[in-house]
């Protein structure tokens, strides 16, 4: 049986691991580009500027 000092130190590991993997995967799935409702300066998608020249390339 796993002395108390390194059963604390798995379970840390274990938490800090968990809670990386979330900071990095969590958030970055639920909103990979912003939704929203449709306005004058936004398509859904992108937001833009009306009457000005389109994007170069």
């Amino acid at each position: 049986m796993p002395s108390r000092r390194r059963m604390l130190q798995m379970l840390g590991a274990a938490g800090a691991l968990g809670a990386g993997g979330w900071a990095l995967f969590g958030n970055t799935r639920a909103n990979a580009y912003y939704q929203g409702p449709i306005s004058d300066h936004f398509d859904g998608l992108r937001f833009y500027n009306p009457g000005q020249a389109g994007p170069r390339g």
